[in-house]
């Protein structure tokens, strides 16, 4: 399969997602995909990915909100 020209989008939002995908992210860089990475700033889901070398390759696009907040919001 050729993989020029494609791309994949991941959105890890929670923190067991960084070890269940991490190898799949790098398979997909190998194989010459463009990975898209998301990610919310919840549960120490961005220090994993640091820490599994993906610093720079991810945009923090939220944060993770509780029943709170949004009950909060609404208010």
């Amino acid at each position: 399969m050729d993989a020029e020209g494609r791309s994949i989008w991941i959105d890890l939002d929670n923190a067991p997602h960084v070890p269940l995908f991490a190898p799949i992210i790098r398979h997909y860089h190998e194989a010459g995909l463009n990975v898209i990475l998301t990610a919310r700033d919840h549960a120490k889901t961005v220090e994993l990915l640091e820490l599994k070398g993906l610093g720079g390759t991810f945009e923090v696009i939220g944060r993770h909100q509780t029943l709170e907040d949004v009950a909060g919001a609404a208010e």
